[in-house]
């Protein structure tokens, strides 16, 4: 088997292993289906603090000590205004503090932990008269709080008491708004807390296996896929990176909740970036698509961003409010220039429609409920889309498989090619016999073999009796008919039992790796042959001289002057006779 036949058949291997991914694929996405909505219906009943709400904002943060509640908060109702919870309050622009309060009625010992989550806001709360948690700087910070998963367990109550939270923050974007919250028992909130990851937990693996498919077959890539090889990597390094950061989970292990938050908002802004870089590259070529456009825009935005927040002016937050109206533009255009590409012909920019739109939707979906606080869930939906850009990875690969395969079998064709080019130049173009260019190759092979098995082979010289009175007397096409006719019954004889070359003229040299017994029957029998046969309308006959190789003091030269003897005494003999060289010759 050639190289190219082999490198086609594990070609074929590895498309059969890609329909199993591709199977394996579909299987995953029925689960993570499955999973999701069995945990919306599991959770659609939420213990929210839903009863009615009021709040304070008053101009200037008030100075009071961290444990005494200010003297107007203890009126009742007092300047409370209302408002519909979880809807923030209505905050002035530039508003740093806000009071909430609700009333809590007494719950059972095991309902009683408060979970509830805050974006860049310090926090008190009070229970009554009692503060009973604080977390957070109530001072102008240079950073921002971060988010902040907070966990409060509630003392006894014994009658309806008012749960006031005192909110500070440096913007008031995110002033008075909770990501979540809930009052329920112990082990509901560790559910609550864990079911809020379950995108990230099921996107991370398939992330992480992507990433390392990607390496393995960096190796393979056809000339010019490198760098879109790369491209994928980061993406995909990038991504990983934010799903840890966007996790709950992750602050059970490694707690530090303005670190995660910066990475949290550095990712956001990578994310589009590298992703837009592998579209780049995918359309790079096409001169009606301008994704470098893009692509500047993005890393101006983030560049940006990063340079204010160092100042001190929390521009990673407030520049969001160009960061979502960009992607959807910019990933508007790419999605477009793609399908005009796809129109084209090109089957990968086909395949990134599919990450292209999940990616612009999620992210889109998370900014309107995470950022603009729009719509009214709070878990990450953007995980989901990394089993949209799984397909366009597998369609990668499958596309690489392909002209893999082509050029396997490109390849396999010519070493086909070349093989029967160098096979027709060692024939005898007349009778399909080897011709004397292939019998040194032939008796090399037939000396090797002899000294490995110690077991002699015969060489037999054929001759055609009489052949020039058939050129003579019928003309020379019908001696080349004799001639073909001739090597057809040898070869037919012979099988696969002997090399049958082309000595020159009407002579037919034979090797035979046999003992001499059966050599003398093999001779007897060729001659018989010949001359039971009525070859191309004449009959004929053949003498055979024939002689054996003596071993490691034979040499070629010695075997064909033993064998030409032989010939010689066969025809001296009569003709149409088989003779085998003396061992003495």
């Amino acid at each position: 088997m050639s190289r190219g036949e082999l490198k086609l058949r594990r070609m074929n291997v590895r498309i059969a292993k890609y329909k199993d991914i591709w199977r394996l694929m579909r299987i995953v996405l029925l689960f993570v289906l499955l999973v999701l909505l069995s945990g919306a219906t599991v959770h659609t009943e939420a213990a929210e603090l839903e009863g009615s709400w009021w709040y304070q904002a008053p101009e200037e943060q008030p100075a009071h000590l961290p444990g005494d509640l200010p003297a107007d908060m203890a009126v009742w109702p007092g300047k409370w205004k209302s408002f519909d919870f979880p809807q923030s309050p209505a905050l002035q622009k530039g508003q740093q503090t806000v009071w909430l309060m609700t009333m809590v009625s007494p719950v059972s010992p095991q309902s009683n932990i408060l979970l509830f989550e805050t974006t860049n806001q310090a926090v008190r709360v009070w229970l009554g008269k009692q503060l009973i948690y604080e977390q957070g700087d109530f001072s102008n910070e240079h950073f921002d709080e971060g988010k902040r998963l907070n966990v409060v367990p509630l003392p006894e109550l014994s009658a309806e008491t008012p749960l006031v939270f005192e909110l500070y923050s440096d913007s008031s974007n995110h002033l008075g708004r909770f990501n979540m919250l809930f009052l329920d028992t112990e082990t509901a909130q560790i559910q609550r807390f864990f079911f809020y990851d379950i995108p990230i937990v099921l996107a991370f693996p398939i992330t992480v296996m992507m990433m390392l498919i990607v390496c393995y077959y960096y190796q393979y890539n056809p000339h010019g896929w490198k760098k879109l090889y790369i491209y994928i990597f980061l993406f995909l390094l990038v991504f990983s990176a934010w799903l840890i950061s966007a996790s709950n989970v992750k602050d059970l292990f490694i707690r530090g909740h303005v670190f995660w938050w910066y990475m949290l908002s550095i990712l956001a802004y990578l994310l589009p970036l590298s992703a837009n870089m592998i579209l780049y590259e995918l359309l790079k070529r096409k001169p009606y698509a301008h994704m470098g456009y893009i692509v500047f825009a993005n890393a101006w935005l983030f560049v940006l961003a990063m340079a204010g927040e160092i100042m001190g002016y929390h521009t990673m937050n407030i520049f969001m409010a160009a960061y979502y109206p960009l992607i959807a533009v910019g990933e508007g255009l790419a999605f477009l220039w793609c399908i005009r590409a796809f129109r084209d012909g090109d089957e990968l920019c086909r395949a990134v429609l599919v990450p292209t739109a999940a990616f612009t939707f999620f992210g889109v979906i998370d900014g309107l409920s995470g950022h603009f606080y729009l719509l009214p869930w709070r878990t990450f939906t953007t995980p989901i889309a990394i089993y949209a850009f799984m397909y366009f990875v597998i369609e990668i690969l499958r596309q690489q498989l392909c002209d893999e395969r082509e050029l396997a079998m490109r390849t396999a064709g010519l070493e086909y090619e070349a093989v029967m080019a160098a096979q027709r130049s060692s024939l005898d173009a007349l009778t399909g016999c080897w011709n004397r260019s292939k019998l040194n190759t032939l008796l090399a092979t037939a000396i090797s073999r002899s000294r490995q098995t110690e077991r002699d082979f015969t060489v037999l010289l054929l001759d055609i009796d009489h052949f020039k009175q058939v050129n003579d007397r019928y003309g020379h096409d019908a001696g080349d008919a004799v001639l073909k006719g001739f090597a057809a019954v040898i070869r037919q004889l012979l099988g696969n039992d002997g090399q049958c070359i082309r000595w020159g003229g009407e002579e037919f040299l034979v090797l035979v790796s046999e003992n001499t017994l059966a050599a003398e029957e093999l001779a007897e029998q060729l001659r018989e042959q010949v001359e039971s046969s009525n070859i191309a309308g004449h009959e004929i006959t053949c003498s055979i001289g024939a002689a054996y190789w003596h071993g490691k003091k034979d040499t070629p030269d010695a075997l064909f002057k033993r064998v030409d003897r032989a010939l010689y005494a066969a025809k001296e003999a009569g003709r149409n006779q088989v003779r085998f060289a003396d061992p003495e010759w």
